[in-house]
């Protein structure tokens, strides 16, 4: 598509010249747009907005499930395990929106650079939490198989039984954009120890708890029946 937009365009040295954002400068969005796709722009930033939506839905829903389970486990406070009669953890919710205010950062030239550093931190943080939700998965069916349960047991199934496979697969692909997140910063005049923290800050934070946990606990991997 790229093929349809001539570096010396019309419309793309004028996006460069005003300083157009978005989806208005993107070669490909232009390169539409002349072959007769109207509104493209505006369609595409309407799909980064449901994306941005979506993403904040995620992290509002995993910081709520975090700090509920850690409640539970008396690593928080008892009170955020509090619930409203539907079941809705209010203090943990209430908790998750406030770190939302966190993006009004971006809003300025100077913080900006901060916000990419807890936009960095968050997202490894989300891949973590994702990991730590296909090892549970993984112990649960371990658990399945040795109480002499059957797939045909399953109250439900997946499609095409693609269970645990499905699973194997995913954890994958969070463990290779754990290890490779931040890849960049190790090519030449890329590198900086702020980069390589937010990068890769969570990944031995995660570790290092699962360890001392492993070392005081004892507990990590309980036998599944």
């Amino acid at each position: 598509m790229n093929c349809l937009c001539a570096s010396n365009n019309a419309g793309l040295l004028k996006a460069r010249a005003e300083g157009i954002a978005g989806a208005g400068s993107s070669p490909w969005v232009i390169g539409v747009k002349d072959v007769g796709v109207h509104e493209l722009d505006s369609h595409i930033n309407v799909c980064i907005m449901m994306a941005a939506w979506s993403y904040g839905n995620a992290f509002t829903y995993t910081t709520t499930r975090v700090l509920y389970s850690a409640s539970l486990a008396s690593f928080s406070p008892k009170f955020m395990a509090t619930c409203l009669p539907n079941g809705s953890s209010i203090y943990c919710v209430g908790f998750s929106i406030l770190i939302r205010c966190l993006s009004y950062l971006s809003v300025s030239d100077t913080t900006a650079v901060v916000f990419n550093w807890f936009v960095n931190l968050a997202t490894t943080r989300l891949l973590c939490i994702y990991f730590v939700v296909y090892l549970t998965y993984f112990q649960f069916h371990r658990a399945f198989k040795e109480q002499g349960f059957t797939e045909a047991d399953a109250y439900y199934k997946a499609p095409f039984n693609c269970q645990p496979y499905a699973s194997y697969f995913g954890c994958l692909m969070v463990v290779f954009s754990l290890i490779f997140n931040g890849f960049w910063v190790l090519f030449p005049g890329k590198f900086t120890v702020a980069d390589l923290f937010t990068c890769y800050f969570c990944q031995v934070f995660f570790c290092d708890v699962l360890l001392f946990l492993e070392v005081f606990e004892k507990d990590i991997d309980k036998k599944p029946a």
